[in-house]
């Protein structure tokens, strides 16, 4: 039978009757079947990203808990970003549970004040947002806490 002349005169010279005659003797393509149920595996990797989250927020104050340290703390950060479309729950729950940079400095602060409380020091305004690492002018939002944070321990030295 013929080869790849053959069917470049054909496709050249008929192609109507080369693609219906391509048409005719083709295989039916496969369904599709789907081996991953990603219902399931989103709901699992979802709960995952909240778990790790929680664990996150207690211990660790030194890093923002961004959204590629949650997909990381899985163990399945390739696979979220890859499949982020066939995952909703899981990328919701990432962006909820992702933290600003606002929130992580004003995090830093309240730890660094509790930690004086405890050892029974009050540190002055100036000091805790250079322990913190922060460089003035602070965000509004962090300099709100910062003054909520000493208003509520001054008034705690008061009562002692």
């Amino acid at each position: 039978m013929g080869g790849l002349p053959d069917y470049m005169w054909l496709y050249r010279n008929d192609y109507p009757w080369l693609k219906e005659a391509i048409t005719q003797h083709a295989r039916p393509p496969k369904p599709a079947m789907q081996k991953v149920k990603w219902e399931e595996r989103d709901q699992l990797l979802a709960a995952q990203v909240r778990d790790h989250a929680a664990l996150l927020y207690q211990t660790d104050v030194s890093t923002r808990i961004s959204a590629t340290l949650l997909a990381r703390a899985t163990g399945k950060q390739a696979l979220i970003e890859k499949f982020f479309m066939k995952l909703p729950l899981t990328t919701r729950t990432i962006q909820l549970q992702e933290e600003t940079v606002e929130a992580f400095q004003c995090r830093r602060i309240g730890r660094i004040v509790d930690k004086s409380h405890a050892r029974g020091e009050v540190l002055p305004r100036w000091r805790i947002p250079r322990i913190a690492g922060l460089v003035p002018p602070l965000a509004p939002a962090v300099e709100e806490k910062l003054t909520a944070l000493l208003k509520s321990s001054r008034c705690d030295d008061r009562s002692l």
